[in-house]
């Protein structure tokens, strides 16, 4: 139990210090102590390892226990290399309903690898379109390690632009992403957490043994809302067998009370007395009572305001540690009269504050008199901050602000009621030199959140670059020349591909990444901005022609061997009747019926005289129609009608001998007719 008592000593360290960074303190305008939720935990197979004990579970049992019974909004994103489970963001409205929300994020199986980009693109799609746009937004994301999805660059790629995305949609919807990075083996990137986190304006935390509970206990109470942690007791138990624990409930605003409860013997026994000294009953005791595997927390609902005291018994010596932890329903409404936004040097202007809890405006003037208010005037352009005492009235403070200088001002009131930290909204109001002066500078304004450019880039080009205009993006009333820089937390390809020339945007397409997120912040004179997204997105085809010059070529071969298949098939529908001669005389004629394709003459016509030409290189085609062939040769052939001209191909008409020679004396050659059948005609 040495190590419990270590776990909840950091644990209320973590509480104290998630005090000053985390928002405890609560403005007007929203639900006090009411959040959209959306948990993103590591589901992949290295969390077996890295938190056998699922210590995980029972720190997201504690931030539930803590937050308040009814009025959150809560979800779950389960993730691996893909999603897991998606858990929507539900009304939370009692320890059932997160009972049941616990179990399903207990029910999604350990395995796979680790894409963080999908899962922050899920959960902030979840609180864009599921969460109570009335309520602020985070996330509470757990990892064991960085985005691995082995050898498959394609998804590392698209993993980085989903969270690239994801950030740019946490900015713009003012969602905080408080990250734990569980890096046991020193092989997790904690980096990557802490990027996101920092972009968001959340916290990171690395955690170095899961097997230690306060590590992981630690982690969630960074990032736990709650209006303030007191440390109860870290004693033990008296020689009579009992221990009496003081505690005070303030004067106002305490939604629920939250007693966190730690002994080295689980059995025992507790009472809770009221400020009137009643006590609650076994049964109302264990009704408000949530038991985990290592803490109990007792909620005290709606407490009266005063001195309470819970009464431990148990074997003495044995150690207690007991922390509380409250749930404040308090806000602070501040507004001008008359209602202003802009102002003239020397003009006035009263600013009242009222405070607001559960049942509505606090009338008690006793509230307004015994805590000091205090009013913050921040000149933004300047920087020059003051605080004004406020002075109480039967309902509600005020103060008489005069402008004394020029600028853009951020007016806030504050105040301390017991260990209640409350503050307004923030009220801003442009203070000019004269009368005719226009607002104070307003910052520059992106048409859009993201603009897309899609380009093809040939896989045959040695390089290819775009150059985008961003000033067509963006407006700024007073200035028309804006200075552009990229924001690297957002940017995902390489700065040494982007090159910003002014208002141009100069990429190198070629050794970009197929989708690519390029981040862009537009900076005015006087330093207020805009930030827009450039998703770039790049196909890599051939160009058109290129596909149907092949396509064409492939086309005109096809109807080239067709032709020639025809032709080569093309029936011979006659006779040919054919016989050699020389000096000494006449060969035997011969006769031989048409066929389909070639027929050489070597085939068919006897050697017993030789006609000076290579029969085996001369053969007979059918032509085109049926009442001619053709006579081919390989060297060529005289004939009467060109005695001086060779031809390859010679027409025979039918009916027409035709004697043809290969040596232009014309005393040895051929003598050949072709005779058509008799239904060609």
């Amino acid at each position: 139990m040495k190590r419990a008592g270590r776990v909840f000593a950091l644990l209320m360290i973590a509480l104290m210090f998630f005090g000053e960074i985390g928002g405890i303190s609560y403005a007007a305008g929203t639900e006090a102590n009411r959040m959209n939720v959306v948990f993103v935990m590591d589901a992949s197979g290295s969390m077996r390892r890295t938190d056998k004990d699922t210590l995980r579970y029972e720190a997201l049992d504690l931030f539930l226990g803590l937050s308040t019974e009814s009025g959150n909004y809560m979800g779950a994103v389960i993730f691996d290399q893909d999603i897991v489970l998606k858990q929507d963001i539900q009304l939370i409205n009692s320890a059932d309903e997160k009972n049941a929300l616990s179990q399903q994020v207990r029910s999604a199986k350990v395995e796979g690898d680790t894409n963080i980009g999908l899962a922050l693109k899920t959960a902030t799609e979840m609180l864009e379109t599921q969460g109570n746009p009335a309520l602020p937004s985070v996330i509470i994301m757990l990892s064991d390690g960085n985005t691995d999805l082995g050898n498959d660059q394609n998804a590392m790629n698209k993993s980085l632009v989903d969270k690239s995305e994801a950030i740019t949609n946490a900015r713009n919807n003012s969602i905080r992403v408080y990250s734990v990075c569980l890096n046991t083996d020193g092989s997790a990137d904690v980096h990557e957490l802490e990027e996101i986190s920092n972009a968001t304006g959340g916290n990171c935390v690395e955690v170095n043994s899961a097997g230690d509970l306060k590590d992981v206990f630690n982690q969630f109470y960074n990032i736990i809302y709650s209006s303030k942690t007191i440390n109860l007791a870290d004693t033990n138990i008296g020689e009579n067998g009992e221990l009496d624990i003081p505690f005070h409930i303030p004067v106002l605003g305490v939604e629920e009370a939250n007693i966190i409860i730690n002994t080295v013997n689980p059995n025992t026994s507790y009472s809770l007395f009221r400020p009137d000294g009643n006590a609650f009953t076994d049964t109302e005791l264990d009704q408000y009572t949530l038991h985990a595997k290592t803490f109990a927390i007792i909620k005290i609902p709606m407490p009266e305001a005063g001195d309470w005291n819970l009464r431990v018994r148990g074997i003495p010596g044995d150690q207690v540690r007991i922390d509380m932890v409250y749930n404040v329903n308090l806000t602070l409404n501040a507004e001008t009269n008359p209602a202003v936004n802009t102002m003239v040097v020397g003009d006035s202007v009263d600013i009242t504050a009222t405070v607001e809890n559960q049942e509505g405006a606090v009338s008690d003037p006793a509230i307004y008199s015994n805590f000091p208010f205090t009013l913050r005037t921040t000149n933004t352009t300047t920087g020059e901050v003051n605080d004004f005492v406020m002075t109480p009235g039967n309902v509600g403070v005020a103060y008489h602000f005069t402008a004394n200088k020029t600028g853009g001002y951020e007016i806030q009131v504050f105040c301390k009621i017991e260990d209640v930290d409350v503050q307004s909204q923030i009220i801003k109001i442009a203070v000019n030199s004269n009368t005719n002066a226009g607002p104070a500078n307003t910052p520059p304004e992106a048409s859009d959140q993201e603009i897309t450019i899609k380009k093809n880039v040939s896989p045959l080009a040695k390089s290819a670059s775009h150059t985008e205009d961003l000033s067509k993006y963006v407006t700024d009333a007073e200035d028309t020349v804006l200075d552009y820089q990229l924001d690297d937390l957002i940017t995902t390809a390489d700065s040494k591909l982007i090159n910003l020339n002014g208002e141009k945007l100069e990429l190198e397409l070629k050794k970009m990444n197929d989708e690519e997120i390029i981040g862009i912040i537009a900076l005015d004179s006087e330093g207020a901005s805009a930030t827009f997204n450039v998703h770039v997105i790049i196909t890599r085809n051939l160009p058109i022609w290129l596909i149907i010059l092949p396509i064409l070529l492939l086309l005109a071969i096809i109807v080239i061997v067709i032709v020639a298949v025809k032709k080569s098939n093309r029936m011979l529908r006659g006779k040919v009747t054919a016989y050699s001669f020389n000096e000494d005389g006449l060969g035997a004629a011969v006769t031989f019926d048409g066929m389909k394709g070639k027929m050489i003459l070597r085939r068919y016509m006897e050697e017993d005289v030789d006609p000076g030409i290579d029969l085996s290189s001369v053969w007979v085609v059918a032509g085109e129609q049926s009442s001619f062939i053709y006579l081919m040769s390989k060297g060529g052939l005289y004939t009467e009608n060109a005695p001086d001209t060779k031809n390859k191909k010679i027409r025979l008409d039918g009916g027409i001998e035709v004697t043809a020679w290969s040596v232009n004396s014309g005393d040895r050659g051929i003598k050949i007719k072709y005779i058509p059948d008799e239904d060609v005609f």
